[in-house]
C-alpha cells in the first residue's frame, strides 16, 4: 500500500514503478526521497514489494517529453542530461547516488559517464557489454524523455514537401495513365476512318457494301496546308522536311506546301541563302509571272511593321509525288536592302502571316493586303481551288521529319471530333 500525501503532488513518481525484469545488475530501490528532509520518503510499507507497473495500464499517456539539443547542452538546467539510443537520461540522479560505484557501476563507467554529459553517448556505451548494460539500466530507471530530432519548422517543411510530392506525383501518374489510356484505347477510335455505303438504298434488314473511309481520301479528305517556317537551316534539313511532308499518305491534290522564309538569311556553312535553297527545290509555275515584292503589315514596331514579301508558286516533286507549293520570301522594304537580315520579323510573324491571310478570305468587305491578294491568285493557279477551302494547317519547323500516316491521323481526328478544331 502506498500512502500519497500532499507532499507528492506534482512530483515524478517514475522510480516508484520499477520495470520487470530489471536490466540493472543490482535492482534499484523503489523508494523516492522526500524533497522535505524532515518528511518520510515515498515507497512501499515494510515487508511489501515495489508497486507493479501494471497498475498504470489504465492511464492514457498524453505524449512523450521531448528535449532539444539546446536543452541537453544547457548548463543552466537543474539536471545534467545525456543521450543514449534516442532517450534522454538524467545523469544528476546517477552521480548523486554514489560517485564511485553508482550502485554497482564501475569507476571506468563513471569516467565515461562524466565525459558524455550533454552529449550523445550511444556509441561509447555500446562499445562494451558492461557499458551497454549500465546504459540499459539507466534507460529503465533514469530516462526522462526523448530527443526532439525535428523542430516545428522542419516538421512543417517536411509536411509541405510531402504534400507537394504527393500532389506532383499524383498529377504525373494521372497524366501518365491518361496518356496510356488515350494511346491504347481512345486514339484508335478517334482516328478510325468513317464508313459509307456505296450500294443503293435497300429495304431495312438488308446490308449494302461497306468500304473504309481511307478509300475515299481523294474525294472527301479535307484540304490541308502544310506550313514550314525557315530561317537559316541547311539544304539537307529543309529537303528532308519537305520530302517527308510530300510523302505522307494523303492525296497530293489536297495538300499545299506553304514555306515561309523569314528574311534574306544565309545560314552558317551554307553557300546559298535560305530563300534560294527553298525556291531551287520548286518546279515553278510557268503560267504565273516572276515574283515581285508585295506589302503586308508585319508584327513589329515602328517602320518594321511595313514588310514586303515575294510569292513563288509551283510544285514540289519527289518519289512520284507532285504537291502544290507556295514559297513566301520576306524580303523587307527597299530601305532594308543595306541592313542586316532584311525582311526578318520572327517566327511569330510568319505564323500570323498565313493566319491573317486566311482571315482576310472571310472578310465580307473583301479587304486584304497586296501580299494576301498575290497569295490568293497563285494558290488558285497551282491548286485549282479557292484558298478558302483550306481549313486545316499542319505546322512544322524546317528541321522536322513527320511520319507517313501523321497527316491522315490528324485529319481523321478532326473530322471525327469537331471539338479538336
Amino acid at each position: 500500500m502506498i500512502n500519497l500525501t500532499a507532499d507528492w503532488y506534482g512530483s515524478d513518481l517514475t522510480l516508484l514503478f520499477q520495470p520487470r525484469p530489471s536490466a540493472c545488475p543490482i535492482p534499484p530501490s523503489c523508494i523516492i526521497p522526500n524533497k522535505f528532509p524532515q518528511s518520510p520518503p515515498l515507497g512501499p510499507n515494510p515487508g511489501q514489494s515495489c508497486p507493479d507497473p501494471s497498475w498504470l495500464q489504465g492511464l492514457k499517456p498524453k505524449g512523450k517529453l521531448y528535449f532539444t539539443w539546446d536543452d541537453i547542452h544547457s548548463k543552466t538546467m537543474p539536471h545534467q542530461l545525456m543521450v543514449f539510443n534516442g532517450g534522454v537520461i538524467n545523469v544528476t540522479n546517477i552521480l548523486a547516488t554514489n560517485s564511485t560505484t553508482h550502485g554497482g557501476i564501475s569507476t571506468d563507467i563513471d569516467g565515461v559517464l562524466r565525459d558524455n554529459i550533454g552529449r550523445d553517448g550511444t556509441l561509447v556505451f555500446a562499445s562494451s557489454d558492461a557499458r551497454r548494460m549500465a546504459a540499459m539500466c539507466w534507460m529503465q530507471t533514469q530516462r526522462v524523455g526523448v530527443v526532439d530530432t525535428q523542430t516545428t519548422g522542419c516538421l512543417a517543411v517536411q509536411v509541405i514537401n510531402a504534400f507537394a510530392l504527393v500532389t506532383v506525383m499524383g498529377l504525373v501518374l494521372t497524366r501518365f495513365f491518361m496518356a496510356i489510356t488515350f494511346s491504347w484505347f481512345l486514339s484508335q477510335r478517334l482516328t478510325k476512318p468513317k464508313y459509307r455505303s456505296i450500294a443503293p438504298q435497300r429495304p431495312r434488314g438488308e446490308v449494302g457494301n461497306i468500304i473504309p473511309g481511307e478509300l475515299d481520301d481523294g474525294e472527301e479528305s479535307p484540304f490541308v496546308i502544310l506550313l514550314v517556317t525557315c530561317y537559316s537551316e541547311a539544304e539537307d534539313g529543309i529537303r528532308s522536311t519537305l520530302e517527308s511532308l510530300a510523302s505522307t499518305k494523303y492525296p497530293d491534290s489536297r495538300k499545299l506546301l506553304f514555306v515561309i522564309c523569314d528574311g534574306l538569311i544565309t545560314g552558317s556553312g551554307n553557300e546559298k541563302s535560305t530563300p534560294d535553297i527553298v525556291v531551287g527545290m520548286m518546279k515553278k509555275d510557268d503560267m504565273m509571272p516572276p515574283a515581285e515584292p508585295k506589302s503586308y503589315i508585319a508584327i513589329a514596331e515602328g517602320k518594321k511593321q511595313h514588310n514586303m514579301g515575294l510569292v513563288h508558286s509551283g510544285h514540289f516533286e519527289c518519289q512520284g509525288h507532285s504537291v502544290p507549293m507556295i514559297a513566301v520570301v520576306k524580303c523587307g522594304t527597299a530601305e532594308e536592302g543595306t541592313q542586316k537580315k532584311p525582311g526578318n520579323r520572327g517566327k511569330r510573324d510568319s505564323q500570323m502571316l498565313i493566319m491573317n491571310f486566311l482571315s482576310s478570305l472571310l472578310d465580307e468587305e473583301g479587304w486584304m493586303h497586296a501580299l494576301h491578294h498575290e497569295l490568293s491568285i497563285r494558290i488558285q493557279s497551282i491548286a485549282h481551288i479557292a484558298p478558302i477551302q483550306y481549313n486545316i494547317i499542319l505546322m512544322v519547323d524546317a528541321d522536322t521529319v513527320v511520319a507517313e500516316d501523321s497527316l491522315r491521323h490528324m485529319t481523321r481526328a478532326m473530322n471525327n471530333d469537331p471539338w479538336i478544331m
